[in-house]
């Protein structure tokens, strides 16, 4: 419509008084990291280094089911996500941000380690593929695989993007910074990992008090705790008394 307005085809842009409909966003669960350990303890063997790639990594599961050997950086402890696995095909990521490098735990890397060494050889070179080196089916994975894992661990039915969710909340619960739970989900913006993720962030105002005291004052903090009261320190009646004016309070000592 804005190239028909500027070519002279109508004298005005009809969309724009369209209001955009409001996108729900999908509803989130995930799993406790000791939902995490009883899941694992539960699945098949077989799927196993599976699994914990997608809970180790947030990997959706079609990128999950795409991995090659070729993207795993042994040297850099990392996996290159370049492709993913959807409707019988590789594709390319939609955006380039999913493109990205995944830091591997030791744990998972062992356990890449060892499921390659009792691998075949087949080539594809897919990580996760069925016994003719075929991708796997994505649907039968969570009916025949994920799903009863969940049941004998006796936790609820969560979706495979879930595992998802729940690397971004182990992430976060650590404190690790946002831009790189941003970088290792591969979002556009750190912003739509906060707006995704952040009420998820753990209270850290207490603490980040705490840490100011200890950069300014030192190893003064401590006495200047145990004497409360004291110059430079005003009591409670030395504190100028709180007035409103136009709706703006201000102390009633001068201003700046």
């Amino acid at each position: 419509f804005k190239h028909a307005v500027i070519w002279g085809y109508i004298n005005r842009d009809p969309s724009q008084y369209v209001k955009r409909p409001r996108v729900e966003q999908e509803e989130m669960d995930f799993l406790t990291p000791e939902e995490v350990r009883s899941f694992l303890d539960h699945v098949n063997p077989t799927y196993y280094t599976l699994f914990l790639t997608a809970v180790m990594t947030g990997m959706r599961r079609g990128e999950v089911l795409a991995l090659q050997w070729g993207d795993v950086d042994w040297n850099s402890n990392q996996i290159l996500v370049r492709r993913s696995y959807s409707k019988g095909e590789f594709i390319q990521p939609k955006t380039k941000n999913s493109i990205r490098r995944i830091v591997i735990s030791p744990v998972l890397k062992q356990s890449l380690n060892r499921h390659r060494t009792f691998g075949k050889d087949l080539e594809m070179d897919l990580i996760f593929s069925n016994e003719v080196g075929l991708p796997l089916d994505p649907d039968n994975l969570i009916k025949r695989e994920f799903h009863p894992a969940l049941d004998r661990a006796g936790l609820r039915r969560i979706r495979f993007h879930d595992l998802r969710h729940t690397y971004a909340s182990i992430l976060i619960a650590q404190g690790e910074n946002i831009k790189f739970v941003q970088s290792q989900l591969g979002h556009a913006s750190a912003k739509t990992t906060l707006d995704r993720y952040g009420h998820l962030m753990p209270n850290l105002d207490n603490d980040a008090a705490r840490r100011l005291d200890k950069t300014v004052f030192g190893n003064f903090v401590r006495k200047l705790l145990e004497n409360p009261v004291s110059e430079g320190n005003p009591t409670k009646k030395e504190i100028p008394e709180v007035v409103k004016l136009k709706g703006l309070k201000i102390g009633s000592g001068e201003g700046i």
